[in-house]
């Protein structure tokens, strides 16, 4: 039978509202619908033919995503976008690409997409530094500003050439005070190389230097 509805769109490559990192001016995003279409967007909530921008969307049945349930995916890359800001987007899809436009349906309401540009993340505070008395110390940080005031996940390495990726996790993280205990450090100079990473993939780096010192016993 005819169609009779205008398209949907099921699901995000990030989700509606999602936190990207600071100092980025264009964010790829990919859209999937329930049915091969036409798609514009704005940053302006206007009719789909104002829109000033199109996606790139699949029209057959043959493209749809094995990832999202056989679902039509438009890819876009969204442009204008400023720091430390909500960013709203507005998009507008055309039904049945190909046919009569007469016979095409199109959302009457623009779906309403936003992006949210963070400030860069900081580490402020890091620990322990100097000459240490105990074999068993305590690695700490914090952080701050961010996606969530400095709410971040941290590791470690001892080694400066270490991938930040392959850094070992703090015990206690995913916050804005991060501990890792340090178990019987045998005397001597370590330094330990920090990588704090955000939910929108701000990163921010440190490092630290102690000494343990062994404690003279009568």
């Amino acid at each position: 039978g005819p169609d009779l509805t205008a398209p949907v769109i099921e699901v995000f490559s990030v989700q509606n509202g999602g936190y990207i990192p600071n100092n980025m001016s264009a964010f790829p995003l990919g859209m999937y619908l329930n049915e091969p279409a036409d798609c514009h967007w704005s940053a302006l909530d206007t009719t789909y033919d104002l829109m000033d921008h199109s996606f790139a969307c699949a029209q057959t049945s043959g493209e749809v995503s094995s990832l999202y349930y056989g679902l039509y995916k438009c890819s876009t890359l969204l442009t204008g976008i400023q720091d430390n800001k909500r960013n709203p987007f507005f998009f507008k899809c055309k039904a049945q690409p190909g046919i009569n436009e007469s016979l095409r349906n199109t959302n009457s309401q623009s779906t309403m997409y936003s992006l949210v540009s963070t400030q860069p993340l900081q580490i402020t505070n890091v620990g322990p530094q100097g000459k240490i008395y105990l074999q068993s110390p305590e690695l700490v940080v914090t952080t701050s500003r961010g996606a969530e005031r400095g709410i971040s996940t941290c590791g470690y390495s001892f080694s400066a050439t270490s991938d930040p990726a392959t850094s070992s996790l703090f015990l206690i993280t995913n916050s804005t005070e991060h501990q890792q205990p340090l178990i019987n450090l045998l005397p001597g100079a370590y330094t330990a190389y920090l990588t704090c990473i955000d939910i929108a993939g701000n990163k921010d780096q440190a490092q630290t230097s102690f000494e343990i010192v062994p404690v003279e016993r009568n």
